[in-house]
């Protein structure tokens, strides 16, 4: 990143909203694929953040900015313990869906080894498309 990019990290509407008028580079919107964090981190499930995210996504878009998702718990919860792959697909094509520009990849309690992280890649390949992936290990 630039060292004059500006990055904001936005969760609602008129946050991203603000985050334009100040001139933003990029903007993120983060979820999780544990519904447990998901609800103690931004205090709503992983469907309601996505839909959430429709409307930062649509403006963020319109103003042609970047768009990163984050996803959270992308290989394990300190409420779930180990999260199944197809949960972090799942929200990897909902926020690939929202026409995130590059997806985060999170390793929140850092339990992701290289193993997990070549075995969550693998099994995205055939399902996501070729945007930018971030993740741990690269």
């Amino acid at each position: 990143m630039p060292w004059n990019q500006v990055l904001c990290a936005r969760t609602q509407f008129k946050g991203a909203q603000s985050a334009i008028a100040a001139k933003a580079d990029e903007i993120v919107i983060f979820t999780a694929a544990s519904q447990t964090f998901c609800r103690k981190n931004i205090n709503c499930s992983i469907e309601q953040s996505l839909e959430r995210y429709a409307a930062v996504a649509e403006v963020v878009k319109e103003n042609g900015l970047r768009l990163r998702g984050s996803i959270s718990c992308s290989f394990g919860c300190p409420y779930e313990g180990d999260i199944p792959v197809s949960s972090v697909i799942n929200v990897l094509k909902r926020l690939q869906g929202l026409g995130c520009d590059e997806i985060d990849l999170a390793d929140t309690i850092g339990v992701g080894t290289v193993k997990r992280v070549k075995e969550l890649i693998t099994r995205r390949e055939p399902r996501i498309s070729h945007r930018p992936v971030s993740r741990p290990f690269s």
